[in-house]
C-alpha cells in the first residue's frame, strides 16, 4: 500500500536500529529517502502509525514537491515512478493481497498517464524502456500467462505486474493484471465477464469440441453424475463459432437425455470470452472432464473411465456433500 504514493514525513519516522544495514546505504538512483524508508521497512517488519501532528510542514508555494505543477510536477512524478518501478518490478506475493499489489501497480499507471499528458509524450521521456526491460517483461508475461490458463490467478497477477513494471507500454501485460485481479479472491466486484455466475457449487470443466466429437463422453458423464447434486459440467464452446456451437452441440446434450436427470446440470459457455471470462473460467474450475491429459487449468482431472472418483470427489466437497443430502 505504501507504494502508492509517498505518505511518509521523513522527520517523523522511526525504526529499529537493527534494522539499519538493511535500510543503508540509500540507492544513489532513489529520490525520496523517506519513501524508501517507509517501503523498506514494510519489506522487513511492521509498520505502525500514529494519527497525531508530529510535523510542522511550511507551504508557500514554491516547495519541492508538494503542490508543484507544470514542468516541475512532471520532475517529481518522474522520479516517483523509477521508485515505484525499482519495487513493482521486483515484488512478490508477500508484499499483500492481491488487490493491494494491483493498486500499487494501478497508482504507477496513474503516475505514468499524468506524467503524459504534462508532456512527456515519448516513451523515454516519463519511462526509460530499455531492449533488456523488454526481454524480461516478455518473459514475465509468459509466465503470467501459464499461470492465468492454470487456474493460479494470485501468482499470475503478480508475474503480470512484473511484466507491466519491466515495460509500462505492454498492453498484454496491463490487461493481464485486471484479469487476474478479477479472478483472485476479493475480484468479483471487478467488471468483466462472469461465465460461472448460474453455476452450482462445484464445477467440472469439459470441452465443446471434444463432446461433439465424441458425444459417448456426455452419455456417460450424465450416466456417472445423475445423482450428484450441486455439481455443474460447464462445456466451453468459446472458442466455437455461436451458431455452429449450439446447432451441433444441441444433438449432443438432447441425445444423452440430460433433462431427464434434474440433479445433472450442464452450461454450454456459448460466445466469445474476454480475458476477464477466461481468467475466471480457468480460476472456477474445481474439476476437468476430458481424455486430454494437458488440456485445461491444473485441476484433478478424469474421464469416462474415472467418473467414480469424480462422484466422490465432489460429493466429498462440503458444499456438493450438503446439497446431496438434501
Amino acid at each position: 500500500r505504501l507504494l502508492a504514493g509517498n505518505v511518509a514525513t521523513a522527520s517523523s519516522v522511526m525504526f529499529r536500529a537493527e534494522l539499519r544495514d538493511a535500510l543503508f546505504p540509500v540507492p544513489a538512483d532513489v529520490a525520496y529517502t523517506d519513501w524508501w524508508l517507509a517501503v523498506r521497512v514494510a519489506e522487513l517488519a511492521e509498520v505502525a502509525y500514529l494519527a497525531e501532528p508530529r510535523t510542522l510542514y511550511r507551504f508557500h508555494g514554491d516547495n519541492q514537491t508538494l503542490g508543484t505543477t507544470g514542468a516541475a510536477r512532471l520532475r517529481e512524478l518522474r522520479k516517483a515512478l523509477a521508485f515505484q518501478r525499482h519495487f513493482l518490478r521486483q515484488i512478490t506475493y508477500a508484499a499483500g493481497s492481491a488487490r493491494d499489489i494491483a493498486e500499487a501497480f494501478g497508482a504507477f499507471a496513474s503516475f505514468a498517464s499524468e506524467a503524459i499528458a504534462l508532456g512527456a509524450s515519448a516513451i523515454g521521456a516519463a519511462i526509460d524502456v530499455t531492449s533488456a526491460d523488454r526481454a524480461a517483461a516478455g518473459a514475465e508475461l509468459a509466465a503470467a500467462a501459464a499461470l492465468l490458463e492454470c487456474g493460479e490467478a494470485e501468482p499470475a497477477l503478480v508475474a503480470y505486474v512484473r511484466a507491466a513494471a519491466a515495460d509500462p507500454w505492454l498492453e498484454a501485460a496491463r490487461e493481464g493484471v485486471v484479469a487476474a485481479l478479477a479472478a483472485s479472491p476479493g475480484g468479483a466486484d471487478v467488471a468483466g465477464q462472469t461465465p460461472l455466475a448460474h453455476a452450482r457449487e462445484f464445477v467440472v470443466l469439459a470441452f465443446a469440441d471434444e463432446l461433439i466429437d465424441e458425444p459417448e463422453l456426455v452419455q456417460r458423464y450424465v450416466e456417472g453424475m445423475s445423482d450428484a447434486a450441486g455439481v455443474t459440467l460447464a462445456i466451453d464452446a468459446s472458442e466455437l463459432d455461436p451458431a455452429v456451437a449450439v446447432e451441433r452441440l444441441a444433438p449432443v446434450l438432447h441425445g444423452a437425455r440430460a433433462a431427464d436427470h434434474e440433479d445433472v446440470d450442464m452450461l454450454a459457455l456459448v460466445g466469445s470470452l474476454d480475458a476477464v471470462g477466461r481468467a475466471r473460467l480457468a480460476v472456477g474450475a474445481d474439476a476437468v472432464y476430458s481424455r486430454s491429459a494437458t488440456r485445461g487449468p491444473a485441476r484433478p482431472r478424469f474421464g469416462p473411465d474415472t467418473l467414480d472418483a469424480l462422484r466422490r470427489l465432489c460429493l466429498g466437497s462440503a458444499s456438493c456433500g450438503t446439497l446431496a443430502a438434501k
